[in-house]
């Protein structure tokens, strides 16, 4: 998926391989204890809980690097329901803990006749969705589209606001920060110069400054970063480009547990 592409791609630029990286399934505000106490180093979370807000950037002790996804504020409506005027709903919705703020956005807006069953979490929302205890259900627009099932659920997204995720560090590592940053950064750069893991042996070639950085072959390479001189273009290599993940199927999984 695109958020393990991106973990991938540290992985790539720090040790030298995507594939030496482990993945924690992980939601809600015990991601953020995670990150704190050492158990992840990096977090990629892609629900309202995981959204860089000014309030998540000023009172934890954590860091944004760089946004790598615009969503936006979404609901899941059973088709049976939706007439075609959003402001014609009249139904329960079942609301995961983490996507409590995407609802006044959908309500604020529309006269939505709405009764709120709150939820701990994303999983637990959805079941009861899923089992008819709830009419509609709110959370991050694209994740809501890769669940919904065939034609008997309908996503709505709302016309103001955004969600803006991005990689989490914890605070104190500058020097870990900035590696992740630029991880992200040489997805986006090159897409930009049209570098991707198809044109690899033409772009070893290349006669561009920018292109002769990634390989290492101008400037400090990685040295300020403790990295290879290649790094940037590992990423590219055995990830590819910030365009390339992003058009990967994305399959969005429920845990059961």
């Amino acid at each position: 998926g695109f958020d393990t592409d991106i973990c991938r791609a540290v992985a790539a630029a720090v040790l030298g391989s995507a594939e030496k990286v482990t993945f924690v399934p992980m939601g809600g505000r015990g991601a953020y204890t995670a990150l704190l106490t050492g158990e992840v180093d990096l977090l990629l979370l892609h629900q309202p809980d995981g959204e860089w807000s000014f309030v998540r950037d000023s009172a934890l002790a954590v860091n944004f690097t760089a946004p790598s996804f615009y969503d936006k504020p979404g609901m899941m409506v059973k088709a049976s329901l939706y007439k075609g005027d959003i402001d014609d709903l009249d139904a329960v919705s079942c609301i995961p803990a983490s996507s409590k703020s995407v609802v006044p956005l959908f309500l604020t807006r529309n006269s939505i006749r709405q009764k709120g069953v709150v939820f701990p979490g994303e999983n637990e929302a959805l079941r009861a969705f899923g089992s008819g205890e709830c009419g509609m259900v709110f959370g991050a627009g694209s994740v809501l589209q890769g669940l919904a099932e065939d034609e008997s659920s309908v996503v709505l997204t709302a016309e103001e606001g955004r969600l803006l995720f991005g990689p989490i560090v914890r605070q104190g590592d500058d020097n870990w920060f900035t590696i992740v940053r630029w991880s992200l950064l040489a997805l986006l750069d090159a897409e930009v110069l049209g570098f991707s893991s198809r044109n690899v042996e033409e772009m070893r070639l290349a006669a561009s400054p920018e292109i002769k950085r990634f390989f290492g072959y101008v400037g400090d390479g990685g040295k300020n970063l403790g990295l290879a001189d290649d790094w940037a273009a590992q990423i590219i290599i055995q990830v590819g480009n910030y365009g390339e993940i992003f058009a990967l199927p994305v399959i969005w999984v429920r845990s059961q547990r």
